[in-house]
Order: structure tokens, then sequence, then C-alpha cells
């Protein structure tokens, strides 16, 4: 079975200190000029970057489609992940993980051995669906 039903998912990823994923704003890099120059140049090429990190792990995801569904019931349509495996009944990991999650397959697995690549997949899907403590605001 997928995720998709029940209850929604509880965003516990806010405020955390651990290796969630940052939600801080893009900095900007800029020439000391104004009107364009370096910076802009320094920020469309990171951009670039980022775009291209992004179809390789689209194909990645393409590539890997059938044997990531049939295994793991991660399903994957047009290199996007569409769904997760449902591991406890009625529990959804928090979802704030995902890029995390999408990020460590694509670059701590080995494809290259079918054991070890299992071994990461398992590893990479416990952390998604492990269990957390909720984080508490910060005392002032």
């Amino acid at each position: 079975r997928h995720v998709g039903a029940g209850p929604a998912p509880r965003d516990d990823c806010r405020g955390r200190g651990d290796r969630g994923i940052s939600h801080r704003p893009r900095t900007r890099v800029r020439s000391g000029g104004g009107g364009g120059g370096a910076g802009e140049d320094v920020e469309a090429e990171a951009e670039a970057c980022i775009e291209v990190q992004a179809e390789a792990v689209r194909a990645l995801f393409e590539s890997k489609a059938e044997m990531l569904d049939e295994y793991l019931s991660l399903r994957v349509a047009d290199g996007c992940l569409c769904s997760l495996p449902q591991l406890a009944a009625g529990y959804v990991p928090p979802l704030c993980q995902l890029p995390e999650f999408v990020l460590e397959i694509a670059t701590a697995v080995d494809w290259s051995d079918e054991k070890v690549c299992f071994d990461g997949l398992a590893s990479a899907l416990g952390k998604l669906f492990a269990v957390r403590a909720p984080s508490t605001p910060a005392a002032a």
C-alpha cells in the first residue's frame, strides 16, 4: 500500500537543529558597483548548477523507477517521487524530510552492487520514517 490516505502529516521540522533541511532564503552575491555585473553572474551560475543536479536526480529516478516500485513501493513518474511505502499503519513520515531523503538516494546509494544498494535504500527509508521527538520552542 502507498501513503496517500490517512491523517495529515505533522511538520516536525520547523526549528529543528539537527540534519533537517534549512529553509533559509537564498543569499544573493552582489558586486560593489550595483546595476548588474558579477553578482548576478554568480547567482545565475549557481542556479544553472542546481538545475543540472536536479536533472541528474530526475534521470536517476526515471532509470530506477521500475525497481524502486517493485521492491520498495516507491512510485516514480516522469522522474518525480509520487508515493512512499506504508511501513507502519497510519504513520506518515515528516514530509519536510523528503528533500534530504531524495538527496540521500541520489548521492549516497551505491547502485552498482545489489546488496549495498538495498542497504543504502533501507538506510535512507529508515531515516525518513524514524519517529522523532517533536521540536520544542527555544526558551527566550
